[in-house]
């Protein structure tokens, strides 16, 4: 009777193979998402950066319909330099 007993009785914890399969998986699905992560931060802070450069050349245009059409330039900043996104 007590083979019997002991065939039937349920697991109480995972097996070690179990655990390392989980683990596995897991490990690929990181190694899948990270590059698309990246990419996607990366289109993030361009179209963050886009807004900003909006932004700035809106209110210089607001600044120059209250000012007699002059723009407010930096002194340190050259004429011809031109702000880019990543």
């Amino acid at each position: 009777m007590s083979s019997v007993s002991r065939l039937r009785r349920p697991h109480k914890a995972f097996t070690l193979v179990e655990l390392l399969v989980v683990i596995a998986i897991i490990a690929i699905l990181i190694a899948i998402l990270l590059p698309v992560m990246k990419k996607a931060k990366e289109a993030a802070n361009t179209v963050t950066c886009m807004s900003q450069q909006r932004q700035i050349m809106t209110a210089m245009m607001m600044y120059a319909q209250e000012n007699k059409s002059t723009l407010a330039v930096p002194p340190q900043l050259p004429t011809a330099t031109l702000i880019t996104c990543p």
